[in-house]
Protein backbone atom coordinates (compact mmCIF):
# COMPACT_ATOMS: atom_id res chain seq x y z
CA UNK A 1 0.00 0.00 0.00
CA UNK A 2 2.95 2.30 0.42
CA UNK A 3 3.88 1.39 -3.16
CA UNK A 4 0.33 2.47 -4.04
CA UNK A 5 0.32 5.69 -2.30
CA UNK A 6 3.47 6.76 -3.40
CA UNK A 7 2.11 6.38 -6.69
CA UNK A 8 -0.68 7.94 -6.23
CA UNK A 9 1.76 11.06 -4.77
CA UNK A 10 3.34 11.18 -7.22
CA UNK A 11 0.80 10.92 -10.04
CA UNK A 12 -0.85 13.91 -8.03
CA UNK A 13 1.94 15.87 -7.82
CA UNK A 14 2.46 15.53 -11.84
CA UNK A 15 -1.37 15.82 -12.71
CA UNK A 16 -0.86 19.20 -10.37
CA UNK A 17 2.49 19.66 -12.90
CA UNK A 18 0.69 18.77 -15.87
CA UNK A 19 -2.23 21.24 -14.30
CA UNK A 20 -0.17 24.16 -13.62
CA UNK A 21 1.64 24.32 -17.03
CA UNK A 22 -1.56 23.81 -18.63
CA UNK A 23 -3.39 26.98 -16.70
CA UNK A 24 0.12 28.55 -17.83
CA UNK A 25 -0.27 27.92 -21.50
CA UNK A 26 -3.86 29.26 -21.71
CA UNK A 27 -3.07 32.36 -20.06
CA UNK A 28 -0.03 32.65 -22.54
CA UNK A 29 -2.61 31.12 -25.28
CA UNK A 30 -5.62 33.83 -23.79
CA UNK A 31 -2.51 36.43 -23.73
CA UNK A 32 -1.74 36.05 -27.32
CA UNK A 33 -5.19 36.03 -28.94
CA UNK A 34 -6.09 38.86 -26.79
CA UNK A 35 -2.46 40.21 -28.58
CA UNK A 36 -3.69 39.11 -31.63
CA UNK A 37 -6.86 41.09 -31.86
CA UNK A 38 -5.11 44.27 -30.86
CA UNK A 39 -3.29 43.46 -33.96
CA UNK A 40 -6.07 42.40 -36.22
CA UNK A 41 -7.93 45.46 -35.00
CA UNK A 42 -5.24 47.97 -35.86
CA UNK A 43 -5.19 46.28 -39.08
CA UNK A 44 -8.31 46.64 -39.72
CA UNK A 45 -8.12 50.40 -38.46
CA UNK A 46 -5.53 50.79 -41.09
CA UNK A 47 -7.51 49.31 -43.40
CA UNK A 48 -10.07 52.12 -43.38
CA UNK A 49 -7.48 54.83 -43.12
CA UNK A 50 -6.41 53.40 -46.55
CA UNK A 51 -9.72 53.04 -48.10
CA UNK A 52 -10.76 56.53 -47.37
CA UNK A 53 -7.33 58.09 -48.35
CA UNK A 54 -8.47 55.83 -51.65
CA UNK A 55 -11.64 57.20 -51.77
CA UNK A 56 -10.53 60.49 -51.30
CA UNK A 57 -7.56 60.40 -54.16
CA UNK A 58 -10.76 58.74 -56.24
CA UNK A 59 -12.80 61.97 -55.88
CA UNK A 60 -9.76 64.08 -56.48
CA UNK A 61 -9.01 62.75 -59.48
CA UNK A 62 -12.55 62.50 -60.53
CA UNK A 63 -12.77 66.62 -59.93
CA UNK A 64 -9.05 67.10 -61.46
CA UNK A 65 -10.55 65.54 -64.89
CA UNK A 66 -13.73 67.80 -65.14
CA UNK A 67 -10.83 70.66 -64.36
CA UNK A 68 -8.66 69.18 -67.25
CA UNK A 69 -11.39 68.76 -69.52
CA UNK A 70 -12.65 72.32 -68.92
CA UNK A 71 -9.01 73.39 -69.26
CA UNK A 72 -9.18 71.58 -72.78
CA UNK A 73 -12.25 73.35 -73.84
CA UNK A 74 -11.43 76.75 -73.46
CA UNK A 75 -8.34 76.10 -75.02
CA UNK A 76 -10.14 74.70 -78.10
CA UNK A 77 -12.69 77.92 -77.62
CA UNK A 78 -9.39 79.96 -77.82
CA UNK A 79 -8.07 78.07 -80.25
CA UNK A 80 -11.54 78.77 -82.53
CA UNK A 81 -11.27 82.37 -81.72
CA UNK A 82 -7.67 82.93 -82.77
CA UNK A 83 -8.14 81.10 -86.32
CA UNK A 84 -11.65 83.34 -86.85
CA UNK A 85 -9.43 86.17 -85.61
CA UNK A 86 -6.80 84.91 -88.03
CA UNK A 87 -9.32 84.51 -91.00
CA UNK A 88 -10.94 88.48 -90.29
CA UNK A 89 -7.11 90.03 -90.03
CA UNK A 90 -6.83 88.16 -93.52
CA UNK A 91 -10.38 89.70 -94.99
CA UNK A 92 -9.52 93.02 -93.47
CA UNK A 93 -5.76 92.99 -95.36
CA UNK A 94 -7.32 91.98 -98.39
CA UNK A 95 -10.52 94.29 -98.27
CA UNK A 96 -7.57 97.14 -97.35
CA UNK A 97 -5.61 96.05 -100.40
CA UNK A 98 -8.85 96.39 -102.33
CA UNK A 99 -9.83 99.65 -101.47
CA UNK A 100 -6.48 101.24 -101.24
CA UNK A 101 -6.87 100.10 -105.18
CA UNK A 102 -9.54 101.57 -105.74
CA UNK A 103 -8.68 105.11 -103.68
CA UNK A 104 -5.52 105.07 -106.14
CA UNK A 105 -7.59 104.85 -109.60
CA UNK A 106 -10.30 107.46 -107.74
CA UNK A 107 -7.87 109.36 -107.68
CA UNK A 108 -6.39 109.52 -110.60
CA UNK A 109 -9.93 109.97 -111.88
CA UNK A 110 -10.82 112.57 -109.58
CA UNK A 111 -6.71 114.37 -110.46
CA UNK A 112 -8.14 113.74 -114.25
CA UNK A 113 -11.75 115.40 -113.72
CA UNK A 114 -10.03 118.60 -112.38
CA UNK A 115 -7.59 118.92 -115.53
CA UNK A 116 -10.39 119.06 -117.16
CA UNK A 117 -12.95 121.27 -115.22
CA UNK A 118 -9.34 123.63 -114.20
CA UNK A 119 -8.91 123.99 -118.35
CA UNK A 120 -7.70 120.70 -119.67
CA UNK A 121 -11.08 121.10 -121.37
CA UNK A 122 -9.61 123.43 -124.16
CA UNK A 123 -6.57 120.70 -124.57
CA UNK A 124 -9.10 118.25 -124.86
CA UNK A 125 -10.95 120.09 -127.64
CA UNK A 126 -7.86 120.47 -129.40
CA UNK A 127 -7.48 116.79 -129.66
CA UNK A 128 -4.97 116.81 -126.32
CA UNK A 129 -5.16 113.16 -124.75
CA UNK A 130 -6.84 113.33 -121.28
CA UNK A 131 -5.85 109.91 -120.38
CA UNK A 132 -9.77 109.36 -119.99
CA UNK A 133 -11.87 108.48 -122.93
CA UNK A 134 -14.88 111.36 -123.09
CA UNK A 135 -18.14 109.40 -123.37
CA UNK A 136 -20.49 111.63 -126.31
CA UNK A 137 -21.13 114.80 -125.29
CA UNK A 138 -25.35 114.63 -124.61
CA UNK A 139 -27.73 116.77 -126.52
CA UNK A 140 -29.19 119.19 -124.40
CA UNK A 141 -32.79 118.95 -123.37
CA UNK A 142 -35.63 120.84 -124.63
CA UNK A 143 -35.54 121.55 -120.89
CA UNK A 144 -33.91 124.91 -119.67
CA UNK A 145 -30.24 123.63 -118.04
CA UNK A 146 -29.27 124.48 -114.77
CA UNK A 147 -26.17 126.66 -114.44
CA UNK A 148 -24.00 126.43 -111.43
CA UNK A 149 -23.71 130.03 -110.08
CA UNK A 150 -20.03 129.65 -108.48
CA UNK A 151 -19.41 128.48 -111.80
CA UNK A 152 -17.22 130.19 -114.53
CA UNK A 153 -16.09 127.05 -116.24
CA UNK A 154 -17.61 125.57 -119.40
CA UNK A 155 -19.41 123.24 -118.17
CA UNK A 156 -23.42 122.66 -116.51
CA UNK A 157 -25.22 121.24 -114.59
CA UNK A 158 -28.76 119.35 -115.98
CA UNK A 159 -30.59 117.02 -114.54
CA UNK A 160 -27.47 115.97 -111.42
CA UNK A 161 -25.30 115.54 -114.52
CA UNK A 162 -22.31 117.86 -115.37
CA UNK A 163 -22.40 118.79 -119.41
CA UNK A 164 -20.04 120.32 -121.47
CA UNK A 165 -21.35 123.67 -122.91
Amino acid sequence: MRNLAQRSAEAAKTTDELIKNSSVRAANGVAASREVESLLRQIADGVRSVSALVDDVAGASVEQAQGLEQISSAVNQMDQVTQGNAASAEESASASEELSSQAQELKGLVVELQRIVGGGVAHAREGGSTGVSRPERPRKSSKQAAVRPDSESEFQWEDGELLEI
